[in-house]
């Protein structure tokens, strides 16, 4: 668990470099004063002596804008298209998703819990920024050159740093993903063959300074379902006021 922890601590920084950054999209250099743009990222663009073709005002944009910038709404819609807004909301998505996965295995780690049914939830929700992730680089990756009505001239035009950053963030937290996955198959079949794991010194009644039991410390329509047949038949025929 420690390592997939590692992987995703190191996932989440390489994403927000990806994520923060503007250099996603960049001109070459050998282009750049025929086109005038510079750069973009999920929230910043760049453009020097740029001006919007279907502008009649001619107004002309240098330096750098936040992409929600008043002085980008004549051409909002133009430069933050519905694919990109898609981008950037799963993105958003990963990255709260991300700030959760670590801090509930932090935890889980900290109290020493290894129960399966634990590991594969945080797997399942360790599983979808990953999900997500891919499915705004290929959505990036594709509609940044197909795209003939954005950025002018997308063969002039290639993915920049901040757009590998991001990819691989992707491959750590699939990376991440595997070795909990992993640690979950294990903790299963540990349950499966052993039964529940001994309770450590930290589980310890305050009350009654006795330890808890892990049967106590799990609810019984919960034990129910992921106690192995045989043990639940004999314990629910022959124990059944252990559970009062």
């Amino acid at each position: 668990m420690v390592i997939s922890l590692g992987f995703f601590g190191l996932g989440f920084i390489s994403f927000l470099l990806g994520y923060c950054t503007p250099f996603w999209l960049e001109t070459d250099d050998r282009f750049l004063y025929r086109s005038g743009f510079q750069k973009l990222g999920l929230w910043t663009a760049c453009f020097e002596n740029w001006s919007y073709f279907k502008d009649y005002l001619g107004k002309q944009y240098n330096g750098c804008y936040w992409i929600f910038s008043y002085d980008l709404m004549p051409i909002w819609k133009w430069l933050n298209p519905t694919w990109l807004l898609s981008v950037q909301v799963m993105m958003t998505l990963s990255f709260c998703l991300q700030v959760v996965t670590i801090a509930v295995l932090s935890w889980y780690i900290y109290k020493g819990w290894r129960e399966h049914i634990g590991l594969f939830g945080i797997t399942i929700l360790a599983l979808i920024p990953g999900l997500t992730m891919a499915i705004c680089i290929t959505m990036f990756a594709t509609y940044s050159v197909v795209d003939r009505q954005w950025i002018e001239n997308p063969s002039k035009t290639y993915l920049s740093w901040s757009f590998a950053f991001t990819i691989v963030a992707g491959f750590l937290v699939v990376f991440g993903t595997m070795v909990l996955a992993t640690a979950s198959i294990e903790s299963r079949r540990q349950f499966l063959k052993y039964g529940p794991y001994e309770t450590t010194d930290s589980e310890i009644a305050p009350e009654t300074n006795e330890k808890l039991s892990p049967k106590k410390r799990i609810p019984k329509w919960i034990r129910y379902f992921i106690e192995p047949p045989k043990r639940r038949r004999e314990t629910y025929e022959t124990n059944d006021h252990e559970f009062d």
